[in-house]
Parts: structure tokens; sequence; C-alpha cells
């Protein structure tokens, strides 16, 4: 049994006090806190923790300074290779652009997965949430997961 989004009462909490977020996440994920930033989490079907190897479900989040140059953009639209699709939504009163599709065969060594990633504008800060799966589902329980993010003070 993969996730079962219609009973979000088992759900955890992640608080991350240093970037100023919350959210939900099913009981059965795994959290971890990596150096440099990035929080991920992964399902308990995923071997090892680390991101490397088959993940059946994995978000990550980054946070990059606005002055950081790199060409996130450009780099999202050329690996995403087919199914690309770009959208804007608001995440607890903040613009955010969502893109997802499907990665390329050299991407991650996660080729053929759905993908997608959500960059947040912030004051300071572009918050990144990356995620993959390869379960069709993947857009409904993120969309689950994304309603519940929340930036504390």
């Amino acid at each position: 049994k993969f996730i079962d989004s219609t009973d979000t009462s088992t759900w955890k909490t992640y608080r991350n006090e240093e970037y100023g977020f919350e959210f939900d996440y099913p009981s059965v994920f795994v959290v971890s806190e990596h150096p440099g930033g990035t929080i991920g989490v992964v399902s308990l079907d995923s071997e090892p923790a680390n991101f490397e190897g088959d993940a059946r479900f994995t978000i990550v989040v980054n946070a990059y300074s606005k002055s950081f140059t790199f060409d996130q953009v450009g780099w999202v639209e050329e690996v995403l290779v087919s199914n690309y699709k770009e959208e804007s939504i608001m995440i607890d009163k903040h613009e955010a652009t969502k893109r997802t599709g499907v990665l390329g065969p050299n991407v991650f060594g996660w080729g053929g997965m759905q993908h997608g990633f959500i960059h947040i504008i912030l004051e300071d800060d572009i918050l990144e949430i990356d995620y993959n799966s390869e379960d069709k589902r993947v857009e409904m329980y993120m969309d689950q997961i994304l309603s519940s993010f929340k930036f504390i003070d």
C-alpha cells in the first residue's frame, strides 16, 4: 500500500525553524535533513534514504538566494522532456510556479519518472520543492501536501 490520500488523520507535520515553513506528510514517510538547506522526505519504500537508487516517492526542499545565478528555469525545462506543463499557483499567500513533466532518460538515474519543481518566490530567497515518483497519482498526493504548506514566523 502506497499512501491513502483520503485519510490524513495519521499524517505528521514537518517544521523547519531555520527556513520558516512547515507542511504535513504521510506518516509512512521518513524525513531526513541534509547540509546546505536540503530537507528530504522519502517514503519507506525508498532505499536508501539518501536519494540514490529508485525511489517510489521523493520530496526535496532547497533554499536558494535570489542572487544565485544558476538558470534553474532553463535547467528544469531541459530535464522535463515530455508532458511538460507550467502553471502559476499560490502557496500560503506566496506566488509560486509549478513545472511538471517526465524526466529525460539520464537525469538523476530516474529517467521516465514523473517529476515536478515548484519555485516559491520569497523576500530574499527562492524555495524549491522538487519531487518525483513512479506512482501515477503523484500530483494528487503533492496537491494534498502543498495544501498544508505554511510559512511560520
